[in-house]
């Protein structure tokens, strides 16, 4: 998955600096999203429970895998 998106960016002609741009403004975004305990969220976002196996379920009610960043921590 990586590879593809740089074959993409390097077809499109953006840097590596300018994507790593990207995934910072989106994760201030995303961190305002999460202000005022979620209210922007909770405007789409609806819990959802999920079978993890016959006898548990998990309820999912917000997001999950979001990797934290800043400007110093993107990679180069």
């Amino acid at each position: 998955m990586v590879q593809t998106a740089e074959n993409v960016a390097k077809e499109a002609g953006i840097t590596k600096e300018e994507c790593d741009a990207v995934v910072l403004r989106r994760y201030e975004q995303y961190l305002v999203a999460l202000e005022n305990d979620r209210g922007f969220q909770k405007r789409y976002m609806f819990p959802v429970e999920v079978k993890v196996s016959k006898k548990e379920t998990k309820l999912i009610d917000r997001d999950e895998g979001v990797t934290p960043t800043t400007r110093q921590a993107s990679p180069s």
